[in-house]
């Protein structure tokens, strides 16, 4: 879909962002050259992975009427783990695309040990469905769960899925 975000939400005409399409549903990040780790709640099944397109370079400026190069778009080939459990609180999918992705490293990750309360953090994604945006000036405010920790990230729904950083 091709609408804005005041077209999808309703939103006021001067509320920001409300003249930029929302055409994302979800966010994920590439850990390989053909895994993306997303919000398992994003896809629930294979079949609903199959009906998505993961996209790159969904951002302002790039994505002009809303179209992007068709290099820039992958499909899921399979759901390789997936997660969704409410009482755990773990809420993870790693997807297998349907080809590698050539022109951008992958991220790294912490694989062990527990962010420090008080780090600052960044998280990029797709709000509301926007392009992306970057928002920073939050940190951990606690991190006693062995799966999660809390913090004051700036997200709305389309963040499911994004990568937060160490700032």
């Amino acid at each position: 879909p091709t609408k804005t975000l005041r077209e999808t939400f309703n939103v006021c005409r001067t509320e920001r962002y409300a003249k930029q399409l929302a055409a994302a549903r979800c966010s994920g990040f590439l850990v390989a050259p053909d895994l993306l780790v997303t919000a398992g709640h994003c896809v629930p099944s294979q079949s609903h992975c199959n009906d998505y397109a993961w996209v790159f370079d969904y951002r302002e400026g790039e994505i002009g009427s809303g179209s992007v190069s068709k290099k820039s778009v992958y499909k899921c080939k399979k759901i390789l783990n997936q997660k969704l459990d409410s009482f755990a609180k773990a809420d993870y999918a790693l997807v297998q695309l349907d080809r590698e992705v050539d022109d951008r490293e992958p991220l790294t990750f912490r694989t062990e040990g527990k962010v420090s309360t008080g780090t600052e953090l960044v998280v990029i994604g797709h709000p509301s469905g926007l392009p992306t945006k970057i928002a920073g000036d939050a940190s951990v405010h606690a991190n006693s769960h062995q799966e999660y920790f809390v913090s004051d990230l700036d997200t709305f729904g389309g963040n499911s899925g994004s990568a937060v950083f160490d700032a």
